[in-house]
């Protein structure tokens, strides 16, 4: 584990290849999620290295990941305005690339990003990752304003550089 895997979304994503790298360091690339998105400043935060999940992070990697993500949920709290940032990290057969998810979730009043509140599905907090979902499938309202989501990526770099 550990070089870049051809036809990894996640590889081709941290070196710049897929969107904009938006911050990185020898170990991690943020970049937003790619359009269509449905939560305006929903980050990605990725392992430079390829390798599945937290078990196989090498001792730099277990010790930086927890001041990192620190770093960016503090930078896009107050780059969007949002209430709070819920953190996932996925994998799955599909997706075997250590990612994490940093979704800003938005009270009705957007925050400062213009961001909304996402669409009630289950009224749990699991709604904020499937507006992603809704978004995906072209459901009307799901899709978060392009322009906002350019806008929310470059004030969450300005506080990253701050």
């Amino acid at each position: 584990a550990g070089a870049p895997v051809s036809g990894c979304r996640q590889c081709e994503s941290a070196a710049g290849k897929r969107a904009p790298v938006l911050w990185q360091d020898d170990l991690w690339a943020v970049v937003h999620k790619q359009q269509p998105c449905g939560v305006v400043g929903h980050l990605q935060l990725l392992a430079k290295r390829h390798f599945q999940g937290p078990s196989a992070f090498t001792e730099r990697e277990a010790t930086a990941i927890g001041l990192v993500l620190r770093r960016c949920e503090r930078a896009l709290e107050r780059a969007t305005g949002c209430d709070r940032v819920y953190t996932a990290a996925l994998g799955s057969p599909a997706s075997p690339h250590f990612h994490v998810h940093m979704v800003p979730v938005y009270a009705a009043s957007g925050g400062s990003a213009g961001g909304q509140p996402p669409i009630p599905l289950t009224n749990t907090p699991f709604d904020a990752f499937l507006q992603e979902k809704l978004a995906r499938d072209g459901v009307v309202g799901a899709v978060a304003d392009p322009a906002k989501c350019v806008a929310a990526a470059a004030a969450w770099v300005r506080e990253m550089e701050a």
